[in-house]
């Protein structure tokens, strides 16, 4: 609470900001389901699963929860969530099968989301600084920057150049011509990055 008093976390947010527009390397430490939360600014768009609760009891209680088979294996399950699933708003009061996924995603997204809003909001507000907020929410791709890195499959190329959006001069005018090729060999050099194509031409 401390730290939400004194601003730290719309610091950091301005650090990561300043980080990402001098080029350096990308503050990617954050988790799916919270960059979800900061490119779309919207709880329900963040994806979550069970997997995201750092709780080993919790999430083991949830998995029990959302692989049950029989209605008797259900309520056993979520019995031992009573602890605190009353103190948790939108959670359904009696959970069957046809409610339990709901019960699930909304106990993750109170426990990966909503019980960090206030210190993600402030996150946000200083990610707004030099215009990367925006930048972000306009193209969602570049969430890259922030996400957590998974397996290490490199970049395809069409995703690169799905990124980088050219900017050409006025259609008709000499360069354009020109501009339009100088894009047309980049994505083909893309693409012979992906394909391990590239070899010394000796130039």
């Amino acid at each position: 609470m401390l730290h939400l008093q004194n601003g730290v976390y719309r610091t950091i947010g301005r650090m990561m900001s300043t980080i990402i527009v001098q080029g350096g390397e990308p503050p990617a430490f954050l988790s799916q389901s919270v960059v979800d939360y900061i490119v779309s600014g919207d709880i329900l768009q963040a994806h979550v699963t069970t997997e995201d609760i750092g709780d080993p009891d919790l999430r083991e209680n949830l998995n029990k929860v959302q692989h049950a088979t029989l209605q008797d294996d259900l309520e056993k399950a979520v019995s031992c969530c009573d602890s605190w699933r009353y103190q948790v708003e939108g959670l359904p009061l009696v959970v069957t099968m046809a409610n339990r996924d709901v019960f699930v995603k909304n106990t993750v997204l109170y426990h990966i989301v909503v019980q960090r809003q206030s210190c993600l909001d402030q996150l946000i507000d200083g990610l707004s600084h030099y215009g990367v907020l925006l930048l972000l929410r306009k193209n969602p791709s570049l969430r890259v920057l922030l996400d957590i890195p998974g397996e290490d499959k490199g970049q395809e190329a069409d995703f690169i150049a799905g990124i980088l959006k050219p900017s050409y001069s006025v259609l008709g005018s000499n360069r354009r011509a020109k501009e339009e090729l100088m894009v047309v060999k980049f994505r083909e050099f893309l693409q012979c990055v992906e394909n391990k194509e590239l070899r010394d031409t000796g130039l």
